[in-house]
């Protein structure tokens, strides 16, 4: 009995140890991350994430498939390494910490039931699956996944936009540092610390880092959320805009197995 005990004793430690690594890794593939998956499927054979749906198919010059999308959720319910910096910025251990409650609190999100019908009945798990996939729906539409013919728009209102939420490339020189010490730059950092964008530039471009990108797709979204709802005339990305729910970001995010339960 003692025995038994302490060996579940050092394997909590060590998932725990391993969670933390995995909470400071922020580009790139993550086989620690793909291993706690392995441990969290064993124990919970819901942690899984449903796979993509066909209208998540990317043409890859010889037919169609899930590679791109792939970045963030496998065809066998993984995450991809996108996915995986995904779920840190929405429970709070990226750089966008401040809007994990919006994610998975129990705020009222407006017109939430209109796109997931069985959100408030979702447990934690599946409400980090739901906002993967949400984020994985805008990737789609804007960037076909991070498809490298498909990431950079030169012509924009505001500039060029860049990376898989296509954010606009407007950052500036540096403007100081806040009461925390952190570097600020004078271009979308007013939306929050998520957006900072203190990581590489990728290719000449900030925007087209996923550490700087990612974080702050999750800073916008959780703050366009928790203002007015899910889709609003304000909404950062043009297709949730809509009144009638006719974009095409919405309706991949309906698309969710577990909302239509």
């Amino acid at each position: 009995m003692r025995n038994t005990l302490l060996l579940s004793i050092i394997s909590s430690v060590l998932i725990l140890n391993i969670s933390i690594v995995v909470a400071e890794t922020t580009e790139g593939d993550d086989p620690i991350g793909d291993l706690i998956h392995q441990v969290m499927t064993e124990r919970d054979p819901n942690y899984r994430s449903p796979a993509p749906t066909d209208s998540f198919r990317v043409w890859n010059g010889s037919g169609q498939s899930h590679q791109h999308c792939s970045r963030y959720i496998r065809q066998d319910g993984t995450y991809g390494p996108q996915g995986q910096m995904l779920i840190r910025e929405i429970t709070g251990h990226g750089h966008s910490s401040d809007r994990s409650s919006v994610f998975l609190g129990s705020t009222n999100i407006a017109n939430i039931e209109n796109v997931c019908r069985n959100y408030y009945g979702l447990n934690r798990d599946q409400r980090i699956n739901f906002w993967v996939w949400a984020f994985m729906s805008i990737s789609w539409v804007e960037s076909k996944c991070f498809h490298p013919n498909q990431n950079i728009r030169p012509d924009d209102p505001n500039g060029i936009s860049a990376g898989e939420f296509q954010l606009e490339e407007i950052w500036k020189e540096e403007a100081g540092e806040n009461e925390q010490g952190e570097t600020l730059y004078a271009g979308r950092y007013w939306r929050g610390r998520g957006c900072n964008a203190i990581q590489p530039r990728v290719d000449g471009l900030l925007m087209m880092n996923p550490d700087n990108n990612i974080p702050c797709a999750v800073q916008i979204m959780g703050t366009t959320v928790r203002n007015g709802g899910l889709y609003h005339p304000n909404q950062f990305w043009a297709s949730m805009r809509r009144s009638d729910m006719g974009g095409a970001i919405i309706n991949r995010m309906r698309e969710f197995p577990a909302c239509r339960n």
